[in-house]
């Protein structure tokens, strides 16, 4: 059932709600509406100032609708199905458009696919990286990356020995047929070759073939990333095994706590939660966007908490909201299937409610799930018996904090956006001291917005400022 007017202006702006105040600006309302397409579906409500939630209204609303149905037609590729809906609030009239997610990519025509693709990370609509646009093409075949195979690679570059460990465990023998109900091996050209998945899950070489397919953990001295203190060590260890590798890892690096609970009992207590951690390990194996070059799942082990995070967005046609419902949609299905048969994951879209519930049940705080740019991260908080440190975690570019952390250019897009929003005719040294990106990277991520026509600089080199566009 569709959200009345009143419950939408009682929400912020998020993946799947955006406001606009008019139509002056049909660059941005296009590539909203392209990105709600994209993404996970959305509803942009306009005669609505976006900040302060003003209900303004829309003269000769009718006009507007005709007006924007017509923009929405002729400029975005392929034509997609949208519903506009003209409502009153308060005696003003404002208009609805209601997206649901399609098969795309979807993408702005004069631009074309490699620049007009757009996507919704958080609040912000950006141009969708040469993965996101793969990923969003192969939504549309109904294909999963990590189930085509490798042409030029044989059995004997999957390790027969750890597929027998593995499958010995859940009492299954490793035939040909079975790995390729797995989707592990796959026949190509008429020969049978593995597929990413089985590289990836059991290769010789997967570290050749797949570098960033590991779990990385570090250990930090304090409450951010200027010093890190212990590293694990990128080996050619899969992710199947480092699931393991990364929870010892956590366990080494932190002490167990010590509670009284009578005169002579004692109770020991794991700094964050076993089961939790575990599941959410789990599930960063079974999700991660494999495809996104250069990033691994990264563990990271502050004073003050834990963080997991896996390299990707939330898949197309999905949004937290869905994950938090217990909707289950696979990114990775060989992956999934092959985590499900060996009893490392339990059921499909259950993870979510078994994290909580193992938080829940030993007095340990909640995580947060937090879509960062195009990753995912889960920050767990020690259990309130310690005296470790429970400052909450602040992703504001206000607090500086962010200067010191591995952005990613989409990322940094959004931190770039957000204090282009927020600061008064900001020119680019104050949006470096803002966002505390460094002034090379930042002077290219300005470039890059430019040319993607999502911001303008306006005035004289010396004194100008840049906003949106």
């Amino acid at each position: 059932m569709a959200k009345s007017v009143a419950d939408l202006l009682s929400e912020r702006e998020g993946t799947r709600l955006d406001f606009k105040q008019d139509l002056s600006s049909m660059k941005r309302v296009l590539e909203t509406v392209c990105s709600f397409l994209n993404t996970a579906g959305g509803t942009l409500v306009v005669g609505v100032e976006d900040q302060t939630r003003v209900v303004r209204g829309l003269d000769d609303v009718e006009k507007q609708e005709e007006k924007l149905a017509n923009a929405v037609a002729s400029s975005i590729e392929p034509q997609p199905t949208v519903q506009l809906e003209i409502v009153t609030h308060d005696e003003r009239d404002l208009l609805l458009l209601r997206a649901a997610y399609a098969a795309g990519p979807f993408f702005i025509k004069d631009k074309g696919k490699e620049r007009g693709t757009f996507v919704r990370i958080g609040s912000n609509s950006l141009p969708a990286s040469p993965e996101k646009v793969a990923e969003l093409e192969r939504a549309r075949r109904m294909g999963a990356w990590d189930q085509e195979p490798m042409p030029g690679l044989t059995r004997d570059d999957l390790d027969r020995q750890a597929i027998k460990r593995w499958l010995d465990v859940v009492g299954e023998r490793p035939t040909d047929a079975k790995l390729r109900g797995l989707g592990v091996l796959a026949e190509y050209a008429g020969q049978i070759v593995p597929t990413r998945a089985g590289i990836i899950l059991f290769g010789r070489e997967q570290d050749i073939h797949f570098p960033d397919a590991q779990i990385r953990c570090v250990q930090f001295r304090g409450t951010d990333k200027s010093e890190p203190v212990v590293k694990s060590e990128d080996g050619d260890a899969t992710v199947l095994d480092g699931i393991e590798a990364a929870a010892r890892f956590i366990e080494r690096n932190t002490d167990r706590l010590v509670r009284i609970t009578g005169r002579t009992r004692r109770e020991e207590l794991d700094p964050y939660p076993n089961v939790a951690v575990r599941e959410v390990l789990n599930n960063a194996v079974a999700h991660t966007d494999y495809a996104v070059e250069g990033a691994s799942i990264f563990v990271a082990l502050f004073s003050d908490r834990l963080e997991i995070s896996s390299p990707g967005t939330w898949p197309p046609g999905f949004s937290r909201e869905d994950f938090e419902s217990g909707v289950s949609l696979r990114r990775n299905k060989a992956i999934s299937r092959v985590l499900m048969r060996l009893g490392v994951i339990e059921g499909y879209g259950s993870g979510y409610d078994r994290v909580i519930a193992a938080c829940r049940d030993e007095g340990y705080p909640e995580p947060e799930w937090i879509e960062n740019g195009p990753q995912i991260k889960v920050v767990l908080r020690p259990h309130p018996s310690s005296d470790m440190s429970a400052r909450p975690v602040s992703t504001s570019p206000r607090t500086g904090q962010r200067s010191n952390t591995l952005l990613t250019m989409e990322d940094r897009h959004a931190s770039v956006l957000a204090a282009i929003g927020e600061l008064e005719r900001p020119n680019t040294v104050d949006i470096q001291q803002h966002t505390g990106i460094s002034m090379r990277s930042l002077e290219r991520d300005l470039r890059h917005l430019r040319e993607a026509g999502v911001i303008e600089f306006v005035g004289a080199p010396q004194i100008g400022f840049y906003r949106r566009k």
